[in-house]
């Protein structure tokens, strides 16, 4: 699937095949240069987000299935690169009444023997204080 994406596709990196095997994210950008990440399910909590999805109207005709903005949260703190918690910020903001935080926070629990959930948890209770 990481090949056919990327015949039709810009990748945003030299190596985003590479990266998408061993991330589970393939970086692309689309023709009019706007950058999309799509996640490449292999974990349990990825179907659940992709059942929580829903239709977005991207453009005139063209509709995409995005994830809530709860999923786009948990996933951005599980990779925790610096921009990913600039996006969860500004998500947060964006969102803040509207995001079911225990959702997200019964889904790092979820993952604690995979991830450092105390941290991601502790930063994300930060990140809420801050948005509210």
């Amino acid at each position: 699937m990481i090949d056919r994406i990327l015949q039709d596709f810009e990748p945003r990196s030299a190596d985003a095949r590479a990266f998408a095997l061993e991330s589970r994210v393939l970086l692309i950008a689309a023709s009019n240069g706007t950058n999309i990440d799509i996640a490449l399910t292999a974990y349990p909590f990825e179907e659940e987000i992709i059942r929580r999805a829903s239709r977005y109207q991207f453009a005139r005709g063209v509709q995409l299935t995005t994830a809530s903005a709860e999923d786009c949260i948990l996933m951005k703190a599980i990779a925790s690169r610096p921009r990913d918690w600039q996006d969860i910020r500004d998500i947060a903001v964006a969102r803040s009444r509207a995001i079911e935080w225990d959702y997200i926070e019964r889904q790092i629990l979820g993952l604690s023997e995979a991830i450092e959930a105390e941290d991601l948890l502790m930063r994300l209770h930060e990140v809420r204080r801050h948005a509210e």
